[in-house]
């Protein structure tokens, strides 16, 4: 494993190599996007997401795709927390041969039911 690097227990045996976060380094794109506004928009998609770990979509679907994308967005607004409860729904949702489960759903009903199979190639 690199310098840098550690793994994050998920449960299960199963474990999430990431690396360290640099103390306040949240980026930012001078004269476009403020370290402070990729944090709002962290916390406004962290305000978002269910106890379970989903994000979903404001009508309640939740694809593994997106649900991805927020996660990863998380991670980069310096969210740790919520970051790892989305990966650790991805790890408790996934079917044995590497899916999620299809169809769309709204948000109240079984995890195993939530997730819509993503359609992006």
């Amino acid at each position: 494993m690199p310098v840098g690097e550690q793994l994050i227990p998920l449960g299960s045996g199963h474990s999430l190599r990431y690396a360290l976060p640099m103390a306040g380094q949240v980026p930012a794109v001078p004269g476009i996007l403020t370290e402070a506004e990729i944090r709002a928009t962290g916390e406004a998609i962290a305000a978002g997401q269910e106890d379970s770990g989903a994000i979903g979509w404001p009508d309640g679907r939740v694809d593994a795709w997106n649900h991805v994308e927020c996660a990863m967005a998380l991670s980069v607004a310096g969210l740790p927390g919520p970051a790892r409860r989305a990966y650790e729904w991805l790890l408790a949702t996934q079917r044995a041969d590497g899916s999620w489960p299809p169809g769309a759903v709204r948000r109240g009903q079984e995890p195993s039911a939530r997730c819509v199979a993503s359609s992006h190639s």
